[in-house]
């Protein structure tokens, strides 16, 4: 996860170009809190106990040429190994890179202690650096799993890649915060947007000037 002012500046960013920011659990997200022992996943074959892959894993991790000093909240990590546990706290080597510790280090954390699933139709896939596809960032961050924005994940069906967030397909448009570490956000296309929409139509969007055409017709605002 993000640090709490790294996350705020994202949220202010992205939040101020109307994309849908997952404020609650990890670099982007809803308002999905962590009140609920339950959550699935958006192949509805995750649940907070485990899925169909490795829910335990944040990625491969990468060598370096250190590795965290102690273990505790905050510290830099290169792998599950680097991070304390103990029968309080199970920290997680959490990867912000979208590669899954091959761009870098993560930071050992805590992992979210309960999950709200969205409503059915207003679900925010992610894909995880084990392969799966979570209904939300949230659940993914509490089963300690890193995100992965590589596009080792099938999209569910109705949505398309971005980044490691997966967007509507013919609703929404994916943006890009780039930076030394990307954060991927979803916002749903103006109403004078005709079918397939085309650069025009966001023109007048935050970042529209920088829009491109992804392989599946959608498009892609890239924020600087």
């Amino acid at each position: 996860m993000y640090d709490h002012d790294v996350r705020g500046v994202a949220t202010a960013i992205l939040g101020a170009a109307g994309v849908v920011v997952l404020s609650g659990c990890l670099e982007l997200g809803g308002s999905w809190g962590s009140t609920s022992a339950t959550s699935t996943s958006a192949t509805s074959t995750s649940t907070s106990t485990g899925t169909t892959g490795s829910s335990s894993t944040g990625g491969s991790g990468s060598t370096g040429e250190g590795t965290s000093t102690s273990g505790q909240v905050g510290d830099v990590c290169y792998g599950e190994e680097d991070c304390f546990k103990d029968n309080v706290d199970d920290l997680y080597c959490k990867f912000r890179d979208g590669a899954c510790g091959q761009g870098g280090p993560g930071v050992c954390r805590i992992p979210n202690d309960g999950c709200v699933d969205p409503p059915a139709g207003e679900e925010e896939p992610v894909c995880g650096c084990n392969g799966e596809v979570y209904l939300h960032d949230c659940v993914a961050d509490e089963l300690a799993v890193s995100l992965d924005s590589r596009g080792t994940c099938a999209p569910p069906d109705g949505y398309y890649r971005c980044g490691w967030r997966m967007c509507k397909l013919g609703a929404e448009y994916c943006v890009v915060l780039q930076g030394d570490v990307e954060i991927y956000g979803c916002r749903a296309y103006p109403p004078t947007c005709a079918e397939p929409p085309t650069c025009a139509c966001v023109a007048d969007e935050r970042c529209g000037d920088a829009c491109e055409t992804s392989r599946e017709g959608e498009l892609v605002l890239r924020c600087p």
